[in-house]
């Protein structure tokens, strides 16, 4: 038996909205760490109710990714992955997008992320950060970027 996921099987994708490009890549040799639900919800307590009840309204919810690219994989390519960039070109790469908006998709097989009307919701690269897996020889480059959706999204739209 196959691995299987809700989401789908596959690594992330990210897709410019224009700047700099709108060409999706996937992220290939990365690992991802979602945050699925950042839920917002408002609290309503009443001054003069004197039992202290609270009432709560959901808003809806937001979603984070870290997403941390193995750069270094990319001068090797042991899976042979036909037109994999160098690792200097994916770093400029996701470098562009710092402080962008971009598609996101987590898992590059599946839908990007969508809100409850079925509309594309976009992220916000908050962070890039340049690394090394080997600290002490200072190898095995890595680069993490972190993303945050724009609004609210609906997880149902992500299921497979």
């Amino acid at each position: 038996m196959g691995a299987s996921s809700i989401f789908g099987v596959g690594v992330c994708a990210i897709q410019g909205t224009g700047t700099p490009d709108s060409t999706k890549r996937i992220i290939y040799y990365s690992v991802m760490t979602p945050n699925y639900s950042d839920k917002r919800m408002q609290m309503f307590e009443s001054p003069i109710d004197t039992t202290g009840t609270r009432t709560y309204k959901y808003r809806g919810r937001y979603a984070e990714f870290d997403v941390m690219i193995y750069l270094f994989k990319y001068g090797w390519n042991y899976l042979a992955i036909a037109g994999l960039p160098s690792a200097k070109t994916m770093a400029n790469t996701i470098l562009s997008y710092d402080n962008q908006d971009v598609l996101f998709y987590p898992v590059n097989t599946g839908s990007a992320i969508k809100d409850s009307g079925g509309s594309t919701v976009s992220c916000h690269v908050t962070d890039v950060q340049f690394s090394f897996l080997d600290k002490v020889a200072n190898v095995q480059d890595i680069c993490t970027f972190h993303l945050k959706t724009n609004k609210f999204y609906d997880i149902t739209k992500l299921l497979v």
